[in-house]
């Protein structure tokens, strides 16, 4: 059964009444509405707890989408899509690589011919690249200036995301190369070859592409930065984000809470400042623990006990004095979608020991995907299969999982596992699911 197109006119008034909507829940909260001058606003983490916010913005999106859509036709969909879609992640990847936005001042503006000397760059071809930046709102040319560009709040935002344009426009991961490779990496003769490793000129994975190419050694730790960076803009706080999710007051004095693959601590340390209560131990390979030192340093958590870190490798078994600490949370974050079922259930297994006097909970931290197309938003919808290609891309046969996906996988690491909760915050991508041994 087929659903009516609406009409350009309805959309258009959809529009302006959910804009309205969502002006007076901004106004309502104090909040500035936004703007693209570089001191305007870059993000919406202060709305999050602002349901009728988040609801408002959700749906204005999805009209201007369907919006857009239809005013361009299928045909200048597709053509935006293969022209100018594919070159924004060059030029991306090149205002990136040469520091233009840390080039260009935040106070005034600059001549292109300036700005080509200060990078060390040919100016006519630095030209082009910036005049196609001003069409996607990055940059703009000031009235009355010609040949020069300033800062709108787009590109004065990107030095403070450079950890996830390492992660996604950098040359360590191969992100870009790589995505070319999705036809390469379908083919049952190659599967499940990820895309990445036929960028790669010897076909390595992505864990030896970030510990070999990196300078100095120090790609876990930049691998690590990026996904704090990545959460905290999707997020905001990830301490307020867990805290949300679960009782941890209500685990009592001195509980312990194990972050399995914690990476550099900063989920620990965040829980940590909000529950003197918890101890926490960040288990993660032992290249992490330099980073995750530092964190705790900076936090004030030095010496107090309040969080540690151990070097461990979570395909092994659980260490013996973690396991006679009677852990009363394993929380395992954004780790699963990275490893195929097969090592999703062989992790999880190696938590089983901890849970069997039925009083330790797991907590995992990921996204969980519409069972169905269409089930959410189709924005948000998007962000989520984005992130479920990019997991294949990197991985090959690793991903998102949708909930059905989810009990499957509990299930297949231990029969008695079930999904006791799912908490998601309004406009949240991500999903703190808590699961227990249920006999």
């Amino acid at each position: 059964m087929s659903v009516p197109t609406p009409s350009l006119v309805a959309l258009g008034t959809d529009v302006a009444k959910l804009a309205t909507t969502f002006q007076e829940q901004l106004d309502g909260a104090g909040l500035e509405q936004p703007s693209l001058e570089s001191t305007g606003r870059t993000h919406y983490l202060d709305i999050l707890e602002n349901a009728g916010a988040v609801e408002a913005r959700t749906k204005l999106i999805e009209a201007c989408r369907s919006l857009l859509t239809l005013a361009q036709g299928p045909i200048d969909t597709l053509l935006v899509s293969i022209k100018a879609n594919m070159l924004n992640i060059g030029v991306l990847r090149a205002i990136y690589q040469l520091r233009i936005a840390e080039a260009v001042p935040l106070d005034r503006s600059i001549s292109i011919p300036n700005l080509a000397a200060r990078l060390s760059v040919h100016a006519d071809a630095l030209r082009r690249l910036i005049r196609f930046a001003f069409t996607q709102s990055i940059f703009r040319e000031p009235a009355g200036l010609p040949d020069h560009v300033e800062h709108t709040a787009i590109s004065a935002a990107i030095p403070s995301i450079s950890p996830t344009m390492w992660l996604y426009l950098g040359d360590t991961m191969k992100i870009p190369p790589a995505s070319l490779h999705f036809a390469d990496s379908l083919s049952l003769e190659t599967w499940p070859r990820p895309p990445l490793s036929f960028s790669d000129p010897t076909a390595r994975n992505l864990w030896s592409i970030i510990k070999e190419d990196e300078p100095d050694g120090r790609g876990m730790e930049a691998f690590a930065n990026a996904m704090k960076a990545t959460l905290q803009y999707s997020q905001g706080d990830p301490g307020l984000f867990l805290a949300k999710a679960f009782d941890w007051a209500g685990l009592g004095d001195g509980a312990v809470v194990v972050d399995v693959g914690g990476g550099n601590g900063h989920n620990a340390v965040s829980l940590a400042k909000s529950f003197p209560n918890l101890k926490l131990v960040v288990q993660d390979m032992e290249k992490n623990e330099h980073a995750a030192a530092e964190l705790i340093q900076q936090a004030d958590l030095a010496g107090t006990g309040k969080v540690t870190f151990q070097g461990h490798d979570f395909f092994k078994p659980q260490p013996d004095d973690t396991l006679t600490s009677n852990p009363r949370v394993y929380l395992v974050s954004r780790v699963l979608h990275d490893w195929s079922d097969e090592d999703s259930v062989q992790i999880l297994q190696n938590l089983i020991p901890a849970m069997k006097g039925l009083r330790t909970k797991l907590l995992v931290v990921d996204r969980v995907l519409p069972d169905r197309p269409g089930d959410m938003p189709l924005h948000q919808e998007a962000q989520m299969r984005a992130m479920d290609l990019n997991m294949f891309l990197m991985f090959g046969n690793a991903g998102e999982r949708s909930r059905e996906q989810w009990v499957s996988l509990f299930r297949a690491a231990d029969e008695r596992l079930e999904i006791t909760s799912v908490y998601t915050p309004p406009g949240s991508e991500l999903s703190v699911v808590q699961v227990e041994i249920v006999k």
